[in-house]
């Protein structure tokens, strides 16, 4: 499991030997006030990465970059995930703990996905998977097919991605992981959108959204992407107030998390269907907030929606 909670780190001497310490950080159970401290000191634990792997203090790099998982999904700073994960990959690796590279090999691979390297993600999982076979670790292959699933995804090979996602859904049934499950249906879903089977896919939606509403523990980042993922088979279809109304819920679960990347997919989709009605003023605004979010999260993207705001807004000038 990816470590949830932020770390503190100190380096000291102990019998002439370097060691590093961990703390937990106070209030890292809340978001958005533990993803905060990540937000503030990510730059200091990627100096922090670099040291420790220049010193083999290995075992410290790849559990930063697993404890540094949901900061780096939710703000996209590809450049330094990437660095970040190829130094976890290699120490894992150097300190022979299978199941340690298994997992940050996985997790590498998105960084290298969102940058438009496929097939270099695509050989990372691969190895992932192969390793988490080896290890019979249940729980880290149902995630190392979940990452596979996303590298066909990103290729439009949708036929593939879902053999993948619905390999990790029967596995996270046997095992009985409910959020899994409802991962797991939604990334199938999202694959069977690609397919054209829209109505399937609505249903694989309807059967996440349930599962996710029924957690004693509310989890908008899995609500927020599921009815995402609904608003866009919708759109897909033509039916664009069913997607407006799933978007905007989306965007609605995505707030509890703070201003995140978590809402950048529902909010496009929203200015996409602004535009296309013509609603300019509407259009503005959600732009607006694009721009605002993809720059603090350290996104590329923050350049295309700039362009896009500067076309909205020429003829205020």
């Amino acid at each position: 499991m990816v470590h949830q909670q932020a770390l503190s780190l100190n380096v000291a001497q102990d019998g002439g030997r370097d060691r590093m310490a961990f703390e937990e950080v106070a209030g890292t159970e809340r978001i958005p006030a533990g993803m905060a401290w990540f937000v503030k000191w990510h730059g200091s634990l990627l100096e922090v990465m670099r040291e420790a792997y220049a010193r083999e203090l290995d075992n410290a790099v790849w559990r930063i970059f697993e404890a540094m998982w949901p900061f780096y999904t939710d703000h996209s700073f590809l450049q330094a995930w990437s660095e970040a994960g190829r130094m976890a990959v290699a120490s894992a690796n150097r300190c022979g703990d299978t199941r340690a590279e298994a997992r940050v090999l996985s997790l590498y691979s998105r960084p290298l996905r969102l940058s438009g390297k496929l097939v270099a993600a695509r050989e990372n999982v691969a190895r992932a998977i192969d390793l988490a076979r080896a290890a019979e670790d249940d729980v880290l292959l149902a995630a190392t097919l979940d990452q596979a699933g996303h590298c066909w995804l990103a290729a439009k090979n949708h036929g593939r991605a879902l053999e993948d996602f619905q390999r990790s859904l029967a596995i996270n049934e046997r095992i009985g992981d409910r959020r899994g499950i409802a991962l797991q249906t939604q990334f199938a879903g999202r694959a069977l959108v690609g397919l054209g089977r829209i109505d399937e896919a609505v249903e694989a939606f309807e059967r996440a959204r349930g599962l996710v509403a029924s957690f004693e523990k509310p989890d908008h980042r899995t609500a927020s992407k599921i009815a995402f993922s609904m608003g866009a088979a919708h759109y897909e279809a033509g039916r664009r107030d069913e997607a407006v109304a799933c978007a905007t819920e989306s965007v609605a679960a995505g707030e509890n998390l703070g201003e995140t990347m978590v809402l950048a997919e529902p909010l496009a989709l929203l200015a996409t269907i602004a535009k296309e009605a013509g609603d300019k003023a509407t259009e503005t605004g959600i732009v607006r907030r694009l721009v605002d979010l993809h720059r603090r999260a350290g996104s590329e993207d923050a350049a295309h929606w700039r362009a896009r705001l500067d076309e909205l807004t020429a003829d205020d000038d």
